[in-house]
């Protein structure tokens, strides 16, 4: 499989099997999930315990930036064709989105 992680600016350098740099020439489809984690209240530590137990704190909310239809191989509407030597891609992924996704209770 193959994939990267995105810098600031949005670049992303994918990577063969999380080891090998680029990937094989061919066509493929791109899915993009980005996501922004809120917490209002992490988890603290018991007073009077050892320092590993821990309240529960508040929900985690996580938060899709990307629209949805970009993560999903079924419905995504970007590809590429990579070719032999270097490959620049400039993707249009949609306009800013703040959807919530889920909450993970701790």
């Amino acid at each position: 499989s193959s994939g990267g992680i995105s810098d600031a600016n949005g670049t992303v350098n994918v990577m063969t099997h999380s080891q090998f740099p680029g990937i094989p020439v061919g066509e493929y489809k791109i899915t993009v999930l980005k996501t922004e984690r809120f917490q209002e209240r992490p988890p603290q530590p018991i007073p009077g315990g050892d320092g590993t137990d821990m309240t529960s704190g508040s929900p985690v909310i996580v938060y899709r930036l990307v629209e949805k239809q970009y993560s999903d191989l079924t419905t995504t509407p970007l590809s590429v064709i990579t070719k032999q030597g270097k490959n620049h891609f400039d993707l249009d992924v949609g306009k800013s989105v703040k959807e919530e996704e889920k909450i993970v209770v701790f």
